[in-house]
């Protein structure tokens, strides 16, 4: 994992590869791509989450044409 290389004002530094440099930016990509998928897999989630709570609402309400009331006239 890369060479460490004393620098002029007597800290350190690591210098890394060409490889390890293509490593860790296909893992950054790959990253990347996993938080998407999830990001993605979350809102489609959410999304049925929302149309479920639609759906139960709109069957507790009455049909067209029900002129049922729990109001006396």
């Amino acid at each position: 994992m890369g060479k460490l290389k004393k620098n002029a004002d007597g800290t350190f530094s690591i210098v890394h590869t060409a490889n390890e440099v293509s490593a860790a930016e296909a893992a950054n990509v790959k990253t990347a791509d996993a938080r998407q998928a999830q990001a993605e897999a979350d809102a489609a989630a959410a999304q049925q989450r929302y149309e479920d709570r639609i759906a139960r609402v709109a069957e507790s309400l009455p049909a067209d044409g029900d002129q049922t009331s729990d109001h006396a006239s």
